[in-house]
Order: C-alpha cells, then structure tokens, then sequence
C-alpha cells in the first residue's frame, strides 16, 4: 500500500479535496484525476423562523390581553348589553361569516340587516355613525383623551 496525502478545503458553501502522492503529484483511481469540489446551496440564517416565531408570540399576548379584559368587563357589559362582545368578535369576520355566527348564538338579534354592520345594535346609533365620527383607533382615543 502506497502512501499518499488528502487535501481538504472546507468553506462554508462548498469542500474542495484532493488527493497526491507524497511528492504531491495529483493521483488518479480509474483513469480519472482524484481531485474536486462539491458545491452545497448557501445557508439560510434563522432570522426568518425568529421573525415568525416572534410575530406569532405577539399575536397570541395580544389575543390574551384581549380575551383578559373581555372578562373582567363582561359583567358590567351584560348590564348594558349581553351580546357586545359576541358581536364585537365577529365585527373582523366576512360578512356571510358573521351572519352564520350571530344568528347561530345569539337570539337577540333584531333582523339579518344588522349582520353587516353587527357593532351597535342601537336604533339611534349604528356603525355607520360611529366609523363617520371616529374613522381610526386614533381618532377615538383622541376623543377618550
């Protein structure tokens, strides 16, 4: 068995090799040079998965704040109206969703034309009025303020 040397250049997206004799002279293995590189495809960071992970972690606290407020509220809400924070979930919701969802859990409802706009149920006051006075958040917190 003869001596010989492996030459390896490993970098991050590919491995170069070689192999010589020990006057490092290229040698061949059935006719062929034994010498090469293999290229691999650039790795991808983890940037992408934490922004993700990290979108998904914000989400779900908010949901959870949400959800916590809705029952501390819920009490003094039923006082005034038992169905607003059903409807108010639903408010997000395709409008051929929401009319599935009201109608299927609340009997109190007047008719399928306040499906639309589900929010306030009030003859007085509706949705319409209410997005007219406050077309943002910001608007009905500068108002609250």
């Amino acid at each position: 068995m003869k001596d010989y040397y492996l030459g390896l250049d490993i970098g991050t997206n590919s491995v170069g090799w070689a192999v010589t004799d020990e006057q490092y002279n290229l040698c061949r293995y059935k006719k062929k040079t034994m010498w090469g590189i293999r290229l691999f495809e650039s790795a991808n960071t983890a940037a992408d998965r934490r922004m993700k992970r990290a979108a998904r972690r914000r989400l779900q606290r908010r949901k959870q704040r949400i959800d916590l407020l809705q029952e501390l509220f819920a009490g003094e809400m039923a006082k005034v109206d038992d169905t607003f924070f059903m409807r108010l979930n639903a408010s997000r919701l395709y409008p051929e969703d929401k009319g599935e969802i009201l109608l299927a859990k609340s009997k109190t409802l007047p008719d399928k034309n306040n499906i639309r706009h589900p929010l306030f149920i009030d003859e007085n006051y509706s949705d319409i009025e209410y997005y007219k006075e406050y077309p943002t958040i910001f608007h009905l917190r500068k108002e609250l303020m």
